[in-house]
């Protein structure tokens, strides 16, 4: 009984978990869907129950007469002779196991749909909760990490644990309504079968489910490995190619995957063995009931329809038993899987994200100037700071720029006025109004940013200028002024067969850096935005591209505020303002010519 009250207990608490991750919507379905199961056990049990009735008039024509139930039918009926009775009840057997067949089938199509639905569902909030998160969320978590809970982990929670939890309650229902009939019909025989078959189940499960939980947890973590080696290994081929490093990766990808084949071998094993072991004590069980029948009676006749009753109850209990085992091996199995996404969606509505839409919000006036003020911001609260003390004052179509060597927090402090990292101590303000949670979007609508990496997606160039826009509501107008800006309209007017049609690979990888950091720096002023920062945007150019490109956003900086981050000291030259960093301290903030007069460091930097 103690067993019996911890192995509720467990499933009681899981299914409390998972029924977090539904939807109100998708807790009624599963409502009307226990029912129909609960209705088609009943279906399966009549037509079960059919086949006595049946097995007794053709063996035994003269229990037409002496049973109640049947005489009342023939009677009921009208029929007129024996023969078409029997032809009758034939007939109707068949009619209600074909039934209670079609009514499976049609539960299979509900319980499938109903999960994979849920599978899409899932996922997708997954998705919209990652895409929700701050940007601080992604400083330390993989994105093969990230990958692997919406792709893979979630399609194995459905998979895995929504569909046998389904089959599992789905051949309970049957189990029972068949056992209570069958125990109607002969306590002694039905407690016997069911003590021998649902022990070996029950001690079968009891010494395997500890494991099988430690298997789970195994291979999540062998699962992550798999995932986080082969986004490792591809997205860096080419210093992996040059290096020489693929037996690397090869050998950590065999670690992982062998552990992943390792437990899920053994899960199908524990899940299917018990079968081939029961299916002999099954048959081996009717071969007792002749034997234990022919000893309570005489007449081998009689026995003939309890032994296709139980016989055909067996056939159809064997299958539900050993669904229910495996079932409950799968539950146990993943487990794991529904613990780390239960930790992921912790703290979100059921329906978070669900109906994301897009963004609507007006972009923030911005007339007069940019202040930061006592700007203060580590990556680990209570750490050294990276950035402190920091004040800016950027008036409107200015361009200010930020120098400093490696380490000295330029990205930093950018990604702070961008709103991607929050300030610890300090504030923002435009036009006096300090940024906040609630109008940083309208704040980054004001901006075109390039930063150092540029990402690329696997499409046209022109979707990868207009970046996020469906292709039907490209404007290649803008496009093409964007590209002039970025000094990349003559490369894909000329070099390019497709032009703007012209697919980049992923990643980029069909263009060489400078033209990928073109092509981002077009994206950022696709949309003209009155605020452009450059995350030295110009560092994989040449000398000559890179004057070009300068001279196209001086040309276009009298009505644009503009940030720049220089790799190249010459970047910043025309700059109404430049802020030297060191340390994540401004240190200095003068013109160029000052800096180059006054400031040691800078000139050193300038290499003057």
């Amino acid at each position: 009984s103690t067993l019996m009250a911890n192995i509720f207990k467990s499933a009681s608490s899981m299914i409390g978990k998972l029924v977090s991750l539904f939807t109100k919507r998708q807790k009624k379905q599963m409502v009307l869907l226990f029912f129909f199961f609960l209705f088609a056990a009943i279906v399966q049990l009549v037509g079960v129950a059919s086949i006595q009735p049946f097995m007794n008039i053709v063996t035994n024509p003269d229990s037409i007469h002496t049973s109640w139930l049947l005489s009342t039918l023939y009677r009921l009926l009208r029929f007129s002779n024996e023969r078409n009775f029997i032809l009758f009840i034939g007939f109707s057997t068949l009619s209600m196991i074909l039934l209670s067949n079609t009514i499976g089938a049609f539960n299979v199509w509900l319980k499938t749909r109903f999960v994979m639905r849920l599978n899409h569902n899932l996922s997708r909030r997954m998705l919209s909760i990652y895409l929700n998160k701050p940007y601080t969320f992604f400083l330390d978590r993989a994105s093969s990490d990230l990958g692997r809970t919406i792709l893979s982990e979630v399609n194995q929670l459905i998979s895995s644990l929504v569909l046998p939890i389904f089959d599992f309650i789905i051949d309970t229902f049957i189990v029972l309504a068949l056992f209570i009939f069958l125990l109607y019909r002969d306590p002694i025989i039905t407690i016997i079968a069911f003590s021998i078959l649902g022990g070996s189940y029950l001690v079968t499960n009891t010494l395997v489910r500890q494991r099988t939980r430690r298997a789970g947890r195994e291979r999540v973590e062998a699962n992550k490995g798999r995932f986080a080696t082969t986004n490792e290994a591809l997205s860096g081929i080419k210093i992996t190619k040059v290096m020489g490093k693929e037996p690397f990766f090869l050998n950590q990808y065999t670690h992982y995957s062998e552990r992943f084949v390792r437990v899920e071998t053994y899960i199908r094993l524990v899940s299917g063995l018990p079968k081939f072991i029961l299916e002999g004590v099954a048959f081996g069980g009717i071969i007792l009931l002749v034997l234990f029948l022919s000893v309570r009676t005489e007449n081998v006749v009689s026995m003939i329809p309890t032994i296709s009753l139980f016989a055909f109850a067996g056939y159809r209990m064997m299958p539900a038993l050993q669904s229910i085992y495996s079932s409950s091996m799968n539950i146990y199995f993943n487990q794991a899987i529904l613990d780390q996404i239960i930790a992921e969606v912790k703290g979100t509505d059921a329906g978070a994200g669900a109906n994301l839409k897009e963004d609507t919000t007006p972009p923030m006036s911005f007339k007069h100037r940019i202040e930061v003020r006592d700007l203060a911001f580590s990556y680990l609260r209570g750490d050294i700071s990276t950035l402190k003390d920091i004040n800016i004052n950027v008036k409107k179509n200015s361009m200010v720029g930020f120098v400093g060597t490696t380490g000295s927090g330029k990205t930093t402090l950018v990604d702070v006025i961008l709103g991607l990292l929050p300030p610890h101590e300090g504030e923002i303000l435009i036009d006096g109004i300090p940024l906040t949670d609630e109008n940083i979007r309208s704040w980054q609508k004001l901006i075109g940013y390039v930063p150092q990496e540029i990402f690329l997606t696997d499409t046209s160039i022109a979707s990868n200028i207009a970046y996020g826009v469906n292709e039907e509501d490209l404007d290649m107008n803008k496009v093409r002024q964007a590209a002039k800006i970025a000094a990349i309209d003559q490369f894909i007017d000329e070099e390019l067969p497709q032009g703007y049609d012209t697919v980049v690979g992923e990643r980029g990888v069909r263009l060489s850096g400078g033209q990928r950091q073109r092509i981002g720096l077009a994206r950022a002023v696709y949309n003209n935005p009155p605020i452009l920062i450059l995350d030295e945007a110009t560092s994989a150019l040449d000398g000559t591209t890179e004057d070009a490109v300068m001279e196209a956003i001086s040309q276009a900086s009298s009505e644009r505020t503009m940030f720049l981050i220089a790799h190249r000291i010459s970047t910043v030259k025309e700059c109404d303002v430049i802020y030297l960093l060191k340390a994540g301290k401004i240190t200095d903030k003068r013109t160029y010519e000052e800096l180059l007069e006054r400031n040691s460091s800078f000139k050193r930097m300038a290499k003057v």
